[in-house]
């Protein structure tokens, strides 16, 4: 509901976001993040913290891979696309 209502204000979004995304803040508040906004994320991560992109993908499993591929490749993000296209399975774009 916070992030809905948030939607108008991208960065203070991202914040709250990067605020409540660490496996331990998320058993700590005692929820559970949905893909969706999972993939929100990393578009925001694409947008305001593009050197944290890949980091965030090697730790968590839970987004959707072929949407967060395409972010990533939309926001110029190589090393995060080289990683996605590893996972799923596409050797030959991963070694572009």
């Amino acid at each position: 509901v916070i992030v809905r209502e948030l939607t108008s204000y991208p960065k203070v979004q991202f914040l709250y976001l990067q605020s409540i995304m660490s496996k331990e803040q998320q058993q700590i508040l005692k929820i559970e993040v949905s893909s969706d906004i999972h993939e929100l994320y990393v578009k925001l991560l694409c947008e305001y913290s593009p050197e944290s992109v890949l980091e965030y993908l090697k730790k968590e499993n839970k987004y959707p891979l072929e949407a967060c591929l395409h972010l990533c490749e939309k926001a110029g993000i190589t090393d995060a696309t080289a990683y996605l296209y590893e996972r799923t399975g596409d050797l030959a774009k991963a070694l572009q």
